[in-house]
């Protein structure tokens, strides 16, 4: 029962939001893009179709992470709190990790519709879908649902709305890590090197969730979800030290 409840309660957080609705409409808007290839048979070829879906859907999953992650926050201003129905209880710990759950809840419902859209579409349009695009499209659900969570945390430390400005900025840092840290070795500057380290090690990384960028001695299948809890756990272990010294207020 409380599966289902759980299931009905997010479905109707998620439906219930106009914004849902525009991402709906900007999916069906690249979805009819990537239909309406010149040449259909080209675009399988080449993978552009595989290309088309994963770049706009993972733009999507990328907006729904910002928007659900400042709403969660935005309610709290105005109302004084956010509930998510798995975590019944109102201690600290439960009421943050329901925020946490309910931005990776609702990302992975958008991750799992897009999936079932891109299977059925690619299966009549092109050879099924292959394991890459698989990955593809699920690292981006990661990194989506990551910086959603980082929007969470720095919204306690600032506004939300500066909170937001943050993470996007910060997410742009992370997806070039790889890039700088390239450039900063091949430069042989130690200030250069030194800033590439913190970027690369410190800062959220989501130049992990590229697939193409991607190296190292473990299988990407195993090293991003592992990065990805960790990571996570830091960010919730970092709201949870600024919350706990926050005034609560219910109204």
């Amino acid at each position: 029962m409380r599966v289902v409840s759980t299931t009905r309660f997010i479905l109707k957080s998620l439906l219930s939001e106009r914004a849902t609705g525009l991402f709906l409409v900007l999916a069906v808007i690249f979805l009819t893009l990537s239909l309406s290839l010149s040449d259909i048979n080209i675009a399988v070829k080449y993978r552009l179709l595989e290309d088309a879906l994963s770049a706009s859907q993972s733009f999507i999953m990328t907006l729904s992470a910002i928007f659900y992650a400042f709403l969660a926050m935005e309610k709290e201003r105005k109302g004084g709190i956010f509930v998510f129905a798995s975590f019944g209880t109102n201690g600290r710990t439960n009421y943050l990790l329901s925020q946490f759950a309910a931005v990776l809840s609702l990302i992975l419902i958008v991750f799992f519709a897009f999936f079932v859209v891109d299977f059925a579409f690619l299966t009549v349009f092109a050879d099924g879908m292959s394991m890459k695009f698989f990955y593809k499209l699920l690292f981006a659900a990661l990194a989506s649902s990551l910086l959603g969570f980082l929007t969470l945390t720095l919204s306690r430390f600032v506004s939300n709305t500066n909170g937001v400005i943050y993470a996007i900025f910060l997410f742009f840092i992370g997806s070039g890590a790889d890039e700088l840290a390239l450039y900063a070795s091949d430069s042989k500057n130690f200030v250069l090197e030194s800033v590439s380290f913190a970027v690369y090690f410190v800062l959220p990384n989501f130049s992990f969730f590229d697939p193409l960028a991607l190296s190292g001695a473990f299988a990407k299948e195993l090293f991003v979800p592992i990065y990805f809890a960790l990571y996570s756990c830091i960010l919730f272990f970092a709201a949870f030290y600024r919350f706990k010294k926050e005034v609560l207020r219910v109204g």
